[in-house]
């Protein structure tokens, strides 16, 4: 890509090595200054984002004016193998025996596509074939003029220009589609960014950076809210090994940023976040209940065999233990029911800090089935017809079908606003003011209190001709929302052109500092040779989440088989019920067992021992045996070396246990070893990132909605997991005598 953008590219993007970035071996030094462990930690993560962070090129959207202009190409030069091969660049030239065959296939369509911009691109490349510039220059004019104000057919001609060699041509066409780009009010031009992000990776795996830098920054330009072409410049950083770069950090955050502006990303990326979080707190619960359990058994084993000394044998004892730990695994009850169950059972031999925990994560859980019912509308909102053309019109969509679309909805609901509002924009892309505004002015009485309709409907008076019309509606609308910056910028460009200069610049000034991408709009549509910049109002996505949150006939059976059957026999209903009554009843156990008594472990050798094995409970949390050789007089010395024999012993077995958790799960260690903020946490978000970044896009599919740079996720996803895990083998230190 050669032709230059016009805007500055943003600081760090494109700036020289020397400049703004650490010189040759700064970002080693920095590296090396860390510390061993979290050096590891930066080198396997830094590995792992370079392995997979380069998103794969996929095929850009194809909106209906993208298709349209694809048709009216492939209606010239389909039938011209040796003419198409030459449009795309893959010929150098026409062979002489395919230009008669060119020129009678040409003469052919000469009347059905006369209007068609492809025709005479066509008839140009078969003059300059016969060396005649003059005709051929003559000819790609023509084409340029019958594009008028298609956008997808002046980008399409961009590109044959580049195919042939016409870098000048080429940015006299981009030009146009910037003028195009402000007269219509356009935003965005999501399906140039995308062509032109496509064009990056290639440009970047050749090595040509600067051309890649160039074609980033035109990128930016045409689409400055796509997380993808942040992201598409963060790679570039990485493929250059300047992580470290600031350049790349500022990438990252504005690939955040649109990423929540752009409508289906947010969807998408909240649907996803979502689902793994759902599936992550029950695997949580579940893990704790289990390395709880497996800590405290010989505790429930003892009290199991106090009960019922001299009536069962040991084995009969340990086995009723296993049984009654186990009882709902037994009865097919799943998992939950298991965790559930497990804490109570278990509760009196938790620690205080240990059974708020365990309550704050089966409140946690507890939330898990409404939580559902939101995954359905997240899920039901990326697949609804109503919100994917909304969607198309926050990306700039201003076809026809696209308008029928919003027609049909305006009729089958008169209440609703937001498909006037899309139409709205729709008409006043496509120059249709008249029709523009009588959907505004229904919009505007159907929904007086929305700033953006009475903006976007002075806009369309200001493009009339009636500026004091449109000073009125803007000035309704900072009534409404008095520093909204769109009404203010707005305003402003009526205030200049009534040479209202100190107005107008303190109504840009506030604009400007509420939006500052704003005054980068100004600037590209300054220099696209734009007189008046009239920026509309976008989507309000308040009314689009209240849309979203009202869901479909579908939404409740979604939720429900997204529950599945992990509390079966149980409606999803009254799920949240069982599980919060679980947290309470764990401290009501806990209670009703301390004032019976129960086993506790012995400090020292970790030995269960109740009051009836051990009735001198002032010596401490020892059992009979540690009690007799710490506590009292008289112990000899060989006694108290065999405890402390049994106590190393006790702490190596603890540490040992510890240690096969956190292999296991991350946090798990901390969990056996008492530690259970920490244990939990690390274990919950060990388990969310894996699932959200590395599980689902890869193994299960059906559960991940598409998102931008799956695999920067995924490196992401891998170096949150890896660290988890290398905090969670410190949890063996915790264990303690």
């Amino acid at each position: 890509m050669t032709v230059q953008p016009r805007p500055a590219a943003p600081e760090g993007a494109g700036a020289p090595e020397g400049a703004g970035a650490p010189g040759p071996g700064g970002g080693r030094s920095r590296l090396l200054a860390l510390r061993p462990a979290s050096r590891l930690v930066a080198v396997l993560s830094l590995a792992g984002v370079l392995f997979l962070a380069a998103p794969a090129a996929s095929a850009p959207l194809a909106s209906e004016e993208v298709l349209e202009a694809a048709r009216a190409f492939a209606r010239v030069f389909d039938g011209v193998p040796a003419l198409a091969a030459r449009a795309r660049g893959e010929a150098r030239t026409v062979p002489p025996a395919a230009l008669l065959q060119a020129r009678g296939h040409l003469n052919v369509l000469d009347q059905a596509e006369a209007r068609n911009p492809f025709l005479w691109m066509a008839w140009g490349i078969v003059l300059s074939a016969e060396r005649d510039p003059a005709g051929a220059a003559g000819a790609y004019r023509r084409a340029s003029d019958l594009a008028g104000g298609d956008l997808a057919a002046h980008w399409r001609l961009v590109k044959v220009f580049q195919a042939l060699g016409r870098e000048e041509e080429a940015g006299q066409e981009v030009q146009r589609l910037r003028i195009l780009r402000v007269r219509l009010g356009l935003d965005r031009l999501t399906f140039v960014a995308q062509e032109l992000i496509l064009g990056v990776q290639q440009l970047a795996a050749a090595g040509q950076r600067e051309g890649a830098e160039q074609a980033l920054a035109l990128a930016a330009e045409f689409d400055p809210v796509s997380p993808d072409v942040h992201l598409a410049r963060a790679g570039l950083f990485l493929r250059q090994g300047r992580i470290l770069n600031p350049g790349f950090r500022h990438a990252i955050a504005d690939a955040l940023r649109g990423g929540y502006a752009d409508l289906s990303v947010r969807f998408g990326l909240a649907a996803n976040v979502l689902a793994a979080l759902l599936i992550a707190l029950p695997l949580a619960l579940l893990v704790m209940a289990t390395v709880l359990a497996v800590r405290n058994f010989p505790l429930l084993y003892h009290d199991v065999a106090e009960a019922t000394k001299f009536r069962l044998s040991a084995e009969m004892q340990r086995a009723a233990a296993l049984l009654l730990l186990l009882f709902p695994l037994l009865l097919g009850l799943g998992a939950l029911w298991f965790a559930c169950s497990a804490l109570v059972l278990l509760a009196a031999y938790l620690r205080t800090k240990e059974r708020v925990i365990a309550s704050v994560a089966l409140l946690l859980t507890a939330l898990v089935p409404d939580g559902t019912t939101g995954f359905a509308l997240l899920y039901g909102a990326t697949t609804s017809p109503r919100v994917a053309a909304l969607v198309e019109v926050d990306r700039g969509g201003r076809g026809r079908d696209l308008l029928g679309v919003f027609a049909r909805w305006a009729a089958q609901d008169p209440t609703e606003v937001l498909p006037l509002l899309g139409q709205g924009l729709i008409h006043r892309r496509r120059g249709e003011f008249a029709e523009a505004r009588a959907v505004y002015e229904r919009a505007v009485a159907l929904a007086s209190d929305l700033p953006g309709a009475h903006v976007n409907l002075g806009n369309v008076a200001f493009l009339q001709g009636q500026p004091e019309q449109a000073r009125q509606a803007y000035e309704r609308a900072l009534a409404l929302r008095p520093n909204d910056p769109i009404a203010l910028f707005n305003l402003s460009q009526y205030q200049t052109e009534r040479l209202q200069l100190e107005r107008a610049k303190a109504s840009y000034e506030a604009a400007v500092a509420r939006s500052p991408a704003l005054a980068e709009r100004l600037t590209i549509a300054t220099l696209g040779g734009a007189e008046r910049v009239l920026v509309d109002a976008p989507i309000p996505f308040e009314r689009v989440w209240r849309l979203v949150l009202a869901g479909s006939a579908d939404t409740e059976a979604l939720a429900a088989a997204l529950w599945g059957g992990r509390l079966p026999y149980i409606p999803v209903a009254i799920a949240p019920w069982i599980l919060g009554g679980a947290a309470l009843l764990l401290w009501l156990v806990a209670a009703l067992r301390a004032s019976r008594g129960h086993a506790f472990p012995c400090e020292k050798c970790g030995r269960p021992f109740c009051p009836k094995c051990q009735r001198f409970l002032k010596e401490g949390l020892l059992c009979a045996r540690c009690a007799a050789a710490f506590k009292r007089e008289g112990a000899g010395e060989t006694t108290k070396a065999l405890r402390l024999r049994e106590q190393v012993a006790h702490l190596a077995r603890g540490r040992r246990f510890a240690f096969v958790f956190s292999l296991l799960f991350p946090g798990a260690g901390h969990l056996y070893a008492g530690s259970a903020l920490v244990g939990f946490l690390l274990l919950l978000v060990a388990l969310w990132a894996g699932l959200q970044g590395l599980l689902f896009p890869w193994v299960v599919p059906v559960l991940h909605l598409p998102q931008p740079a799956e695999g920067l996720f995924a490196a992401s996803a891998g170096a949150v997991v890896l660290v988890c895990y290398l905090w969670s083998l410190r949890g063996r230190k915790k264990v303690r005598a």
